[in-house]
C-alpha cells in the first residue's frame, strides 16, 4: 500500500480486532449460568466480552480497505495483480499451513478436514460433507475467497462506478439476507459465515479506500457513523426482540458495520500513538495479529485441562483469568516467533525480485 495512505490508527484498529477475538474466546470458557452467578460488575464485564465476537468483522472492514488500497495504488504497474497474489500467498500460507499441520498432528482436526482447510472452505465445510473442527479458520476462508474474487471485480468495474458498486453491496445486503431466509433452500440459508453475506463489510472498507484516495474528508462522516452505530446497538439491545425472527437476524450485524466503518474513517486521520499508551500496545499487537488469531484457540483448548488439574477449585472468574491471561501470553509468544522467523523469511523472498 502507498505509504501516503498508511495511517498509524489502522494498526490500532487491527490490534483492537484481535484483542476483541481473544476476549470473546476467553469468555467462552464460562457458561451463561456461570456468568449470571458472578457479582454484578464481573457479570457485566463478561457479558461485554461475549459481544466481542464481532472483532472478526472489524478484520473484514480493514481487509476491504487495505486490499482495495493496494490494488488501486498498483493498478498501473506491470504485473501488479500477479505480485499481489504472490504477496498474499507469502503472507498467509506459511503460517497457515504450519498451523494446519500442527492441528492434524495433535489430533485436533481429522484428515478429511485438512482437505477442507487446504481448499479454504472452512466457512462451508458441508460442501465436502464435513463439520467445522477448528473455529478460527472460518474467517480465514472468507478472507481468501475475498482475495480471490475482489481484484477481478475491481479491475472489471469502471473507476467512476466503484463507489456506487460498494454502496449497492452495503445497502442491498439486508434485503439479500432476508431473501435467503425467506426463499432459499435450507442449505443456503446461512447468513453468518458465507462470503456472499459478509461482502458488505469488505465493501464498506473498500468504499472508504476509494473515497480516501479521492481526497474526501472522512472525519465528519466517521463521527456520524460511530454515533449511528452506537444508537443502533442500543436500539438492538432494547427493542430488537420486537422484530420478527428473520429481521432480527438480518439486522444483527448492521450496527457493527456502522461502528467499524466509522472507526476506520476517524482513525485514518489519527496521530501516531504515543509510546506506553494502550494505543501503542494495540499497534504492536497488530503486527503479530495473524499468528495470534491462528494459534490462540488451540492454546486455550490445551490450557483448559491444565488449569483444571492445577487449580481444581478455581472459581469461574479465576478460570477465565487463567485461560485468557496465560493463553494470550503463550499465543503472543508463539505468534511473535513465527512472525520474525518463518513468515518474515517468506515475505522477504516474495519481495526480493521486485526491488528496484
Amino acid at each position: 500500500m502507498n505509504q501516503n495512505h498508511r495511517a498509524p490508527g489502522l494498526d490500532v484498529l487491527r490490534g483492537l480486532a484481535i484483542a476483541m477475538v481473544l476476549l470473546y474466546h476467553g469468555s467462552c470458557v464460562l457458561t451463561d449460568p456461570q456468568i449470571a452467578a458472578l457479582p454484578p460488575p464481573a457479570e457485566a464485564l463478561l457479558l461485554v466480552f461475549k459481544q466481542c465476537w464481532s472483532g472478526v468483522h472489524l478484520f473484514f472492514v480493514l481487509s476491504g480497505f487495505l486490499i482495495t488500497g493496494i490494488l488501486l495504488d498498483t493498478q498501473s504497474q506491470p504485473g501488479a495483480l500477479g505480485h499481489f497474489y504472490v504477496r498474499r500467498a507469502a503472507r498467509i500460507l506459511p503460517a497457515y499451513l504450519l498451523m494446519v499441520g500442527l492441528l492434524w498432528l495433535t489430533g485436533t482436526v481429522t484428515t478429511p478436514y485438512v482437505l477442507v482447510c487446504l481448499l479454504f472452505l472452512c466457512n462451508m465445510p458441508g460442501l465436502l460433507a464435513q463439520q467445522s473442527e477448528y473455529g478460527p479458520f472460518w474467517s480465514l476462508s472468507v478472507e481468501e475467497q475475498f482475495y480471490l474474487v475482489w481484484p477481478w471485480v475491481l479491475r472489471l468495474c469502471r473507476p467512476e462506478w466503484r463507489s456506487a458498486m460498494c454502496l449497492a453491496m452495503i445497502l442491498g445486503m439486508p434485503l439479500w439476507k432476508w431473501a435467503l431466509l425467506a426463499w432459499a433452500p435450507p442449505a443456503f440459508q446461512d447468513i453468518s459465515y458465507k462470503t456472499w453475506v459478509l461482502a458488505d463489510f469488505f465493501a464498506a472498507g473498500a468504499l472508504v479506500a476509494v473515497w480516501h484516495r479521492q481526497g474526501h474528508s472522512l472525519s465528519g462522516v466517521g463521527r456520524v457513523l460511530l454515533m449511528a452505530g452506537a444508537l443502533g446497538l442500543a436500539w438492538q439491545m432494547a427493542w430488537a426482540s420486537n422484530l420478527s425472527s428473520s429481521w432480527a437476524q438480518v439486522l444483527r450485524l448492521s450496527p457493527w458495520l456502522l461502528l467499524f466503518c466509522g472507526a476506520l474513517c476517524v482513525m485514518l486521520t489519527a496521530k501516531a500513538p504515543r509510546s506506553g499508551t494502550l494505543s501503542a500496545g494495540l499497534a504492536w499487537l497488530s503486527h503479530i495479529s495473524f499468528g495470534v488469531y491462528l494459534v490462540h484457540q488451540w492454546v486455550y483448548d490445551r490450557l483448559a485441562p491444565w488449569v483444571s488439574l492445577v487449580e481444581p477449585q478455581a472459581s469461574p472468574i479465576d478460570r477465565f483469568l487463567w485461560i485468557t491471561g496465560v493463553g494470550t501470553l503463550l499465543s503472543v509468544g508463539i505468534a511473535w516467533c513465527s512472525r520474525h522467523t518463518l513468515e518474515q523469511w517468506f515475505l522477504t523472498q516474495a519481495t526480493r525480485p521486485h526491488r528496484g
